[in-house]
């Protein structure tokens, strides 16, 4: 919906930079206190830096959500005739960058004992997107989007 209203090349970059922004942070937070016991804190006696870390990550899985949605806005505009073909592969994108994301956080916990570093390759993932796009925009508004008389 917001691609629709704002663009898919707009709505994009600025969800680039707002999972760039949540995943860096988290990346540099401070690990916060150890749990009072082997199973871990009872929900309400979680610190406040678990909250903000949750909200944070959050944040930034909805933005890596909508951008999704964002590029399947785009897809028409670059794609007329393969539409079904890349919106398939962009699907499949989807779902191997959610499943890459839980992957990247575990692996990086078990090498360092922390999240950090996966934040911090996700942010930079999210950094080369925002790059690419802002290489790119001004292209892809020049040839296809003032074709297609959409706003992208």
């Amino acid at each position: 919906m917001i691609a629709d209203r704002i663009g898919g090349i707009r709505s994009l970059s600025i969800l680039f930079g707002v999972v760039v922004a949540a995943y860096l942070v988290i990346a540099f937070m401070p690990e916060g206190p150890t749990a009072p016991s082997q199973a871990g804190w009872a929900l309400t006696e979680l610190p406040r830096i678990a909250w903000i870390s949750v909200l944070l990550f959050s944040i930034g899985v909805l933005a890596l959500g909508m951008g999704n949605g964002a590029v399947f806005q785009l897809i028409p505009l670059r794609f007329r005739h393969e539409i079904g073909l890349m919106t398939g592969l962009v699907g499949c994108a989807g779902g191997v960058g959610g499943f890459f994301l839980a992957q990247t956080l575990g692996a990086a916990k078990g090498m360092t004992g922390g999240f950090g570093a996966g934040f911090l390759f996700f942010g930079g993932l999210a950094l080369l997107g925002f790059i690419g796009l802002a290489m790119v925009k001004v292209r892809w508004r020049t040839t296809w989007g003032a074709v297609s008389g959409a706003r992208v």
